[in-house]
């Protein structure tokens, strides 16, 4: 059991360690995995040329369960086959563990949309769209 002295608590190792594995196991619950994270919406497969596109993306754990926390590093570009020329994505926070980011293509051929969390492709991701 542990002792209390003026506010801090002596715990012994094995407490410790077990106490340790259960705080990382809620950690990494509540983190967005972006291998379990997706999007719908249209904008995953077709676009026209100057109209704005909305697609969602869902932030879930490991568990497939919403995310609590935002998520920090949520990025997405829309990038040309032909010739890789990039567009950034706008990017907002709509929900609890839900985003929605815009797009406008200016040409007219297929484009690949790459969206990351973390710096890692969420599932699915990149999406080939025909504009």
């Amino acid at each position: 059991a542990p002792e209390e002295e003026a506010n801090i608590f002596l715990v012994a190792d094995d407490d410790l360690h077990h106490a340790c594995e259960k705080f990382a196991e809620v950690v990494v619950a509540q983190s967005a995995r972006p291998d379990k994270c997706y999007s719908t919406g249209n904008g995953l497969k077709s676009a026209t040329v100057g109209e704005p596109v909305i697609v969602t993306v869902h932030a879930v754990d490991q568990q497939g369960k919403v995310t609590p926390k935002p998520v920090k590093a949520l990025t997405a570009k829309l990038v040309r086959s032909r010739d890789a020329t990039r567009a950034e994505c706008q990017v907002r926070r709509v929900g609890k563990s839900k985003y929605e980011l815009q797009y406008q293509p200016a040409t007219r051929e297929e484009h690949q949309l790459h969206i990351r969390i973390n710096g890692k492709n969420i599932k699915g991701s990149p999406y080939t769209v025909t504009v």
